[in-house]
């Protein structure tokens, strides 16, 4: 555990900090907050370490690598719901013993009297262990909850991937009908044709003269 020394120098070299620097740690910063939504030091309380709670992120992130905002906000959840349960399983133990402590009858300041069982300190704490036993109910059932519907988004992203994005449509171009005579090259008509001669006109017939 850091001393309270380490722990003012930790906060005075983040004072000073200016964040990452280079393009690829900008990058990787900016990537960071899409990975989960927990934070470490509101979710941690006294008797916890951090890298224990971060440990579980990690597992579970390789586990399932949501692919959007969606699916992180239910695998944040899982997350959470496990602490809860790590949580309220030690809590359960700290019960017995801080029952334990104030229900031992001493025989002399150095031997605690060896009579007080854990059935006496269950029957003295019976409200406190159904409260917490409601809470483990409550989110065990998240949990499942949660991991049925993880589990099916997923599935459903398996089978049926993203469509490719359209494509523009081909020009169209014109196309010959099998059925139409194919067209035949004009030859080269001059603009100005002189106009054809006229046909000569016929001789006149003689007259003969009448026979008197």
């Amino acid at each position: 555990m850091s001393s309270k020394l380490q722990i003012a120098a930790n906060r005075r070299n983040a004072a000073h900090s200016t964040g990452p620097r280079s393009v690829q740690g900008k990058a990787t910063s900016s990537r960071n907050s899409l990975k989960t939504g927990i934070y470490a030091e509101s979710a941690i309380i006294r008797g916890e370490e951090e890298k224990d709670l971060q440990q579980l992120i990690a597992e579970y992130f390789s586990r399932f690598q949501p692919a959007t905002p969606e699916d992180r906000a239910l695998l944040d959840t899982l997350v959470h719901c496990e602490w809860l349960l790590r949580r309220f399983r030690r809590i359960e133990a700290e019960i017995f013993e801080y029952k334990f402590s104030r229900l031992d009858y001493w025989a002399n300041d150095d031997e605690p009297d060896p009579h007080t069982n854990a059935g006496e300190v269950f029957d003295a704490m019976d409200a406190t262990f159904s409260r917490l036993q409601r809470r483990i109910t409550e989110t065990e059932r998240s949990f499942l909850r949660t991991l049925h519907e993880l589990e099916r988004r997923q599935a459903e992203s398996q089978s049926h991937p993203a469509a490719p994005p359209p494509t523009r449509p081909k020009p169209i171009t014109s196309v010959a009908s099998p059925l139409a005579p194919e067209a035949k090259p004009i030859g080269f008509v001059p603009q100005n044709t002189p106009a054809l001669a006229a046909d000569p006109p016929l001789p006149a017939a003689k007259s003969r003269p009448l026979a008197m």
